[in-house]
């Protein structure tokens, strides 16, 4: 093995992404480019010098990184990555000790560790630029790896160019009665028949390209073409048994199973939020139940129109089955609903907060759930933070992770507490910490209420989904600079090899969601940025390809340099000025009352 792609991942994390990863980069550059620990240590090698030799010759290392990369724990319970003798750890400080440059794959929802939380032997890893791998886009997101890799590595693209279908080549046969068949590939990549007839049968072909795929073309009895084609594709025995058995189950699970796989998901909400609200009898002052109730109607009336809403409320008898109910399921365009059902809500009993969360947690479990696109969320809003009937923290923790790893879905919480005395406080804290939520936001008085309310149902899916487009512009921002500075080094092949990479951001959910919710003259200003900085990118994209092409013709370019400039400068003003306008935002929520 000559020594080029390097796949660095962590079993008990991303073993399935980096076979699927190593399967697609053999497919495209073949075995002896790519090196995967369980496919390319021999049988007897020492797999210590072996492994030692590959990523120090290696001249792209991909680091496969999943949620619990970082946090994986030795045998006695230690984070793996801190002993010297962990082999992911290993493996990198190796190859950035020998110059290799590391591009860090995040699977998934994972994200880059900093450097501050990384041995420093790796601490480089926390500046090294990433790329994602989701199961959502997985195929886009290996085509962009990929002309990463192309761009980079001279090799690799050389490989790519000859991967790539070339016009004119062609098979020809004679079937011997006179008929000749040609199949040949047009310049676009298509099969092209043409078929000289005699009298006779109907004639067949079948030839191979000699590299993997096989065209068999023939007539049928009324004369027409008919023209099949079969691609094979060497893949490792190891793969290749867990694509049979995904295939399996896929062909077990059929309709039901490619319903809620790909066509549910299309139908999916950006947002899923379930508000568990405190309608308990116990200390009860009717005007704050009232003002309660009249902050959550005005924060709903801002929250975004195709978030899929639901209510639940909880007060009543300990030990009975309707201490807490669910008065209005998820659905979308239901706000007027769920406003008169909390509005019409008796308020009854003891404060049974802890059966409440459990419960809200299983209202997630139903049968074709939805994942959200973006977040799934349980709101509480709450005059108690202790409950009445039992206070077992540890308990709700065990019951709320077992009903959420049964729906399969990342919940996240967020709780709101109004005029709680200090013991109170301190109960909603702990409770706040078994939920991995954020501390509570406390409130004193329904403007502090209604604020608050507002800021978790609409003003922080803006922030996050601003904050979400500029990390996917900039990504496409640094390709087109790349592409301009090898344009003015004299590179025009890598020039137009990075550009070719360059695929139009949409960021259709982000944008969707932040249309949806500008209401407020705060968050249509948000969106207004948003939507310009998009258009800035796109300008400098065409001025780029406008410098290319002229410099294709051997012209002067000054003009078109400068042109490019004058639109990065722009775009990096529009950054600047939406980071500051969402800081401003931050700075306004109620975390500084938390």
């Amino acid at each position: 093995m000559s020594g080029c792609l390097f796949v660095n991942y962590r079993g008990m994390d991303s073993h399935s992404y980096g076979a699927l990863l190593y399967t697609d980069l053999i497919r495209r550059f073949g075995e002896d480019l790519v090196f995967f620990d369980a496919e390319s240590i021999s049988a007897g090698e020492d797999y210590v010098r072996e492994l030692l030799t590959q990523v120090r010759s290696s001249r792209l290392v991909l680091a496969v990184i999943g949620p619990d990369w970082l946090t994986a724990t030795d045998g006695e319970g230690r984070r793996a990555i801190d002993s010297p003798g962990d082999w992911i750890r290993r493996e990198l400080a190796e190859a950035f000790a020998a110059g290799v440059r590391v591009i860090p794959v995040l699977v998934d929802d994972a994200i880059l560790p900093t450097a501050e939380v990384l041995p420093r032997d790796i601490a480089e890893l926390g500046r090294c630029q990433a790329r994602h791998l989701r199961r959502r886009e997985f195929v886009k997101d290996l085509e962009r790896l990929a002309a990463d890799l192309v761009a980079i590595d001279p090799e690799l693209a050389g490989i790519e160019a000859r991967r790539r279908p070339r016009s004119g080549a062609s098979l020809i046969a004679s079937t011997g009665s006179g008929t000749t068949i040609q199949a040949a590939g047009d310049i676009g990549g298509r099969t092209n028949v043409r078929c000289e007839k005699a009298a006779g049968p109907a004639p067949t072909m079948t030839a191979s390209t000699g590299s993997g795929t096989t065209i068999q073309a023939g007539g049928d009895i009324s004369g027409r073409i008919r023209l099949v084609t079969f691609l094979s594709i060497e893949m490792p025995r190891m793969v290749r048994n867990a694509i049979v058995t995904v295939l399996v189950v896929a062909l077990l699970g059929g309709a039901t199973a490619a319903v809620v796989t790909w066509v549910l998901p299309e139908f999916a909400p950006i947002y899923k939020t379930e508000f568990l609200v405190d309608l308990s009898a116990a200390g009860a002052d009717p005007s704050e139940v009232e003002e309660s109730v009249d902050s959550l109607r005005r924060a709903m009336g801002n929250s975004g129109d195709d978030d899929a809403v639901a209510l639940r409320t909880f007060g009543g008898e300990c030990g009975s089955d309707g201490n807490t109910t669910q008065l209005v399921g998820f659905g979308t365009g239901n706000r007027d609903e769920i406003g008169d059902a909390v509005t019409g809500a008796r308020v009854t009993g003891a404060a049974t907060l802890l059966r409440g969360v459990i419960e809200a947690a299983a209202d997630f479990h139903e049968p074709f759930s939805q994942d959200a696109k973006q977040v799934n969320r349980i709101v509480v809003v709450t005059r108690n933070g202790i409950d009445a009937c039992d206070d077992d923290a540890d308990f709700v923790e065990r019951e709320m992770r077992d009903r959420l790893a049964a729906s399969g879905l990342t919940v996240e919480f967020r709780f709101v507490g109004y005029r709680l005395d200090d013991e109170h406080r301190s109960g909603l804290d702990r409770l706040a910490g078994s939920a991995d939520a954020p501390p509570p936001v406390l409130a004193e008085d329904p403007e502090e209420l209604r604020a608050a309310l507002d800021w978790i149902a609409n003003v922080e899916p803006v922030l996050r989904s601003a904050s979400e487009v500029v990390d996917i512009l900039n990504p496409v921002s640094e390709q087109v600079n790349d592409a301009a500075q090898a344009v003015v080094d004299g590179r025009l092949d890598v020039a137009e090899r990075t550009l070719s990479a360059v695929e139009p951001v949409t960021a259709d959910a982000e944008f969707d969601n932040l249309g949806s919710r500008a209401k407020t003259p705060e968050t249509v200003e948000v969106h207004d940025r948003a939507l310009a900085l998009r258009d800035r990118q796109r300008n400098a994209v065409d001025a780029v390809s406008a410098l290319l092409e002229v410099a294709r013709e051997g012209r002067p370019f000054t003009a078109e340099l400068a042109a490019f400039r004058r639109e990065a400068d722009l775009y990096n003003t529009e950054v600047d000025a939406l980071n500051t306008l969402l800081a401003r935002l931050r700075a306004a929520g109620p975390g500084g009352r938390r």
